[in-house]
C-alpha cells in the first residue's frame, strides 16, 4: 500500500468523526465513526443473545448492552475500488480500537447497504439480527477480539 495522510474532520454537533485517507493529493477512502452499543433488546430474544455472546463476556458479567463503535459512512473512491484499499482502511479501524483504544469498545457495528454486505462479510462482520433481512440495510457487527 502507498503512504497515506489521514485527515480528521470533526462534526460540529459532536456526533461523529470523519476520516479521509489521501495519497498523492487524491482521496482514496473515507469513513465516519460514532459511539454505539450492541443491546440485548436489538435481538429477537434474550436466548439468542446468550447463545451468541455468553462465551465471550467475562464470567458473571451480565449487561443489557455492550460498548461498540459504529461505522456511519465508509467508502472508497471509484478509481481505487477493488484494489484492497477498503480492506486496508477497515483493518486500520479495527487496529485503532484494539491497539490504541481511546475508550473501551468490544464491537464494530454498521448498517450495511445491500450492495456492501459482501464486503463487510469478507471483513468478518456478521448479521446482528434477522429482523432486518428484507430492509435496504442490514445491521452487522464485528467482534474486535477476533482481530487480536
Amino acid at each position: 500500500m502507498k503512504d497515506f495522510t489521514l485527515f480528521t474532520l470533526r462534526n460540529l454537533h459532536l456526533l461523529a468523526t470523519t476520516y479521509i485517507g489521501e495519497s498523492e493529493n487524491k482521496t482514496v477512502f473515507f469513513f465516519s465513526l460514532l459511539n454505539d452499543k450492541v443491546s440485548v433488546r436489538d435481538l429477537e430474544s434474550g436466548n439468542q443473545w446468550k447463545k451468541r455472546f455468553k462465551d465471550v463476556m467475562p464470567e458473571g458479567k451480565k449487561f443489557t448492552s455492550y460498548p461498540a463503535v459504529k461505522i456511519g459512512r465508509f467508502g472508497t473512491d471509484k478509481e481505487f475500488k477493488g484494489k484492497g484499499f477498503g480492506t486496508f482502511a477497515m483493518n486500520a479501524i479495527k487496529g485503532k480500537f484494539v491497539e490504541n483504544a481511546p475508550t473501551g469498545a468490544r464491537y464494530l457495528t454498521v448498517d450495511a447497504y445491500r450492495n456492501s454486505i459482501a464486503f463487510y462479510e469478507k471483513c468478518g462482520f456478521i448479521f446482528l439480527t434477522n429482523q432486518d433481512k428484507d430492509d435496504d440495510t442490514r445491521q452487522m457487527y464485528f467482534d474486535l477480539l477476533n482481530f487480536v
